[in-house]
C-alpha cells in the first residue's frame, strides 16, 4: 500500500511540474514545466504494421523484470525449475521501460520487443487469459508505424542520454543539447550494469549543491550526482553510483524518509533497472 501512494505521488509531482521549475542545460521550462525531449522527428510513411515485433504493456509498477512477463507462460505457471534453452528461444524477447529521455523517469509502459512476428503471436496467444500480479494482462502490438518509430527514437535517447549523465554532468549537459540521434556502443550487460548503478531522488533541498550531498551521504559510493530540474518547492537529481549495491541500499534506506525530519522534504527515489 506504501509503494501503491508513492507511486500516485511521484506521478502527481510529475504531472504537476510548473512552468517556473528550471531543468538543467535549460533557460525556461516549456508546457507543463518540461520541455519536450530531444526533437524527436519522424517520417511521414504508410502507417500501418502488418506483422508487428513489439507488443505494448501498461503497468503502473516500474519494476517488473523479464521473468515476471516469462512466468505468464502456462509452462512455466507451476514451473519449479528455470526455462530450458528450449523454451527461451521459443519466446524469447527484449524487455523493454519506457523511460522519458531526459529525466529518465518510468512511463508506465513496458514494451516487449521480439526477433519477429511469429514469435510474438505465439507469446500473445499463450498469454491472453494470464494475470501478473493478478491483474489481467493486455498486451497491445504496436502496429502503428509512428508509434513504433517513436518508440524506437525515444528509447535510443534515453540510451544515449543515460550513457552521458552516467559520465557527468557536462557530458549530459552536451548531449540534451544534440540533435541527432547516435548509436550507444556499449553492449546490453553494460548498460544495465549502468542502470542498476543509477538512480533518480525526488525533493532533496535546493540549495544542497552536487559536493554537500555528496558529503552528507558519505558512506555510499556515490560518483557523482546533479539536479536535472528544480523550482521553489520541489527537485530532481541523477545519481550514479560506483556499484550497485549501495544504488539500492539508498533507495532502501531513504525512499519514503523525510530529509531532515521535514514533511516539504520527502525524498522519492527510483532506480533505473
Amino acid at each position: 500500500m506504501t509503494s501503491n501512494k508513492n507511486t500516485k505521488l511521484l506521478t502527481h509531482l510529475l504531472g504537476n511540474l510548473k512552468s517556473t521549475g528550471r531543468i538543467v542545460g535549460t533557460t525556461a521550462a516549456a508546457g507543463n514545466g518540461l520541455p519536450t525531449s530531444n526533437n524527436i522527428k519522424t517520417i511521414r510513411r504508410p502507417n500501418y504494421i502488418a506483422k508487428p515485433t513489439v507488443l505494448k504493456f501498461t503497468s503502473y509498477d516500474p519494476y517488473l523484470t523479464k521473468n515476471d512477463f516469462l512466468s505468464l507462460i502456462p509452462e512455466n505457471v507451476f514451473a519449479q525449475a528455470p526455462l530450458t534453452t528450449d523454451m527461451e528461444t521459443k519466446y524469447d524477447f527484449t524487455l523493454i521501460k519506457k523511460r522519458d529521455p531526459k529525466y529518465f523517469l518510468f512511463k508506465d509502459q513496458y514494451y516487449l520487443k521480439f526477433l519477429n512476428f511469429i514469435k510474438l503471436q505465439r507469446y500473445s496467444n499463450v498469454t491472453k487469459f494470464a494475470r501478473l500480479k493478478k491483474v489481467r494482462v493486455n498486451f497491445k502490438p504496436l502496429q502503428n508505424i509512428h508509434e513504433n518509430d517513436l518508440f524506437m527514437t525515444n528509447h535510443q535517447f534515453y540510451l544515449q542520454n543515460l550513457v552521458a549523465a552516467y559520465k557527468s554532468k557536462e557530458a549530459y549537459l552536451q548531449q540534451i543539447k544534440g540533435l541527432e540521434v547516435s548509436p550507444v556502443e556499449l553492449s546490453t550487460v553494460e548498460m544495465e550494469e549502468m542502470e542498476e548503478n543509477s538512480l533518480v531522488v525526488w525533493n532533496l533541498p535546493n540549495d544542497m549543491k552536487p559536493i554537500e550531498v555528496q558529503n552528507y551521504f558519505w558512506f555510499y559510493d556515490i560518483k557523482h550526482c546533479f539536479k536535472l530540474y528544480w523550482n521553489d518547492t520541489t527537485s530532481l537529481h541523477y545519481f550514479a553510483f560506483n556499484n550497485s549495491k549501495d544504488a539500492a541500499d539508498f533507495k532502501s534506506n531513504f525512499h519514503g524518509v523525510n530529509f531532515h525530519n521535514e514533511a516539504l522534504y520527502k525524498i522519492l527515489v527510483e532506480r533505473l533497472i
